[in-house]
């Protein structure tokens, strides 16, 4: 009886070593693809809520006086988007 519990806990640890293999091997692929995709010029994370005009429109807005909200307002963002905009803290991408 205790030669069949111990080919079950060497079967489970055979298991787990594939399982860790294999997971490491996913995640070579990933980091390979993702430094692929960004040689080719492909821009990960999403997408840009302002384009670069309309966050000098926020700028100007905010220079004129106006609140971060009524901004926000008239370019249909969130008040952060357009803080961020305003303040130039933008995150690097790539």
């Amino acid at each position: 009886m205790q030669l069949h519990v111990s080919t079950g806990e060497l079967m489970i640890m055979v298991l787990a070593g594939v399982a860790t293999f294999e997971r490491h091997l996913i995640q070579v692929r990933t980091s390979e693809g993702r430094a692929r995709a960004v040689a080719n010029g492909v821009k990960l994370g999403p997408k840009r809520k302002l384009s670069p005009a309309q966050e000098q429109v926020a700028r100007d807005l905010r220079l004129a006086g106006k609140s971060l909200s009524d901004i926000a307002g008239v370019l249909r963002v969130s008040g952060t988007t357009v803080k961020r905009a305003v303040n130039g803290r933008r995150k690097k991408t790539g």
